[in-house]
């Protein structure tokens, strides 16, 4: 990484290392047709541990820069994302689902404030499975519909 200074390398390093566990751990909860390309249960796998990376990026005040870095790290290692998938990561409403992907981003980043405050690890871990096998479940609008403001 030459194009980074040394403080962002370690910051990185420091994330990368914080985050491996639970990235590891939530993954093997999976089955292996849960992250198969091209399908909705990877993608909203692919979102949910991007929440969780973004979490811990803006905990730590990294830059936009930095932030890309380590999620281009992390999601390439353990799930195979290249940079193009990467850069189509961040939730707009031209995403066709962008609603549920933002509610995985959520559900991802308190799954792992949950892991590193509380230390649990098992029940922790295997909430995205309980997820993916019924995403309905993951709260997109509390709201019934007419009462919005």
């Amino acid at each position: 990484m030459w194009w980074t200074s040394k403080k962002e390398g370690s910051e990185i390093k420091g994330i990368t290392a914080a985050l491996t566990p639970f990235v590891t751990d939530t993954l093997a909860k999976l089955e292996d047709g849960d992250l198969q390309e091209a399908t909705r249960k990877r993608r909203y796998a692919i979102y949910y541990l991007y929440g969780a990376v973004l979490y811990l990026a803006e905990y730590d005040g990294l830059p936009k820069d930095t932030k890309q870095t380590l999620v281009e790290d992390i999601l390439g290692e353990h799930m195979d994302v290249g940079s193009p998938e990467i850069e189509k990561l961040p939730v707009t409403k031209d995403h066709a689902d962008g609603a549920k992907e933002t509610a995985f981003m959520i559900e991802g980043a308190s799954a792992l404030r949950l892991w590193i405050t509380t230390g649990e690890r098992v029940s922790t871990a295997a909430y995205l499975k309980e997820l993916l096998d019924n995403p309905d479940v993951c709260a997109v609008d509390s709201e019934p519909e007419g009462e919005k403001n």
